[in-house]
C-alpha cells in the first residue's frame, strides 16, 4: 500500500509538471517521451503487483511472468530517467 501510494504521488506530481510546462517548446519531445516512459512503467508495476503477484505465489509460469513483467517495468523507469539526462540542460 505505502509502494503504490508513493507510485501515486509521483504519477500525480510528474503529470502536474508535465501540464504546467506545456507552454514551453523547448524540450517538449523529451518531457513527452520521459512522461510516456515513466507511465508505461507505472502501469507495468501496477499490473504487476495487482494482476500477476496473486498467481505468482502457486504457479512457476506465472512467477516467470511476474517477474519479466517487472523487469521490463524498471527497464522503462531507467529508460525515462535516461532520457532527461541527455542533451542540453
Amino acid at each position: 500500500a505505502g509502494l503504490g501510494a508513493l507510485f501515486t504521488v509521483n504519477t500525480v506530481t510528474g503529470l502536474w509538471n508535465l501540464w504546467e510546462s506545456r507552454d514551453n517548446d523547448q524540450g517538449r519531445g523529451k518531457r513527452l517521451l520521459h512522461s510516456g516512459l515513466m507511465l508505461a512503467s507505472d502501469a507495468g508495476f501496477a499490473y504487476t503487483g495487482l494482476v500477476l503477484a496473486g498467481d505468482a505465489k502457486r504457479d512457476i509460469k506465472s512467477r516467470d511472468d511476474h517477474r519479466n513483467y517487472a523487469y521490463y517495468s524498471m527497464g522503462a523507469a531507467l529508460a525515462g530517467y535516461a532520457v532527461m539526462l541527455v542533451g542540453d540542460h
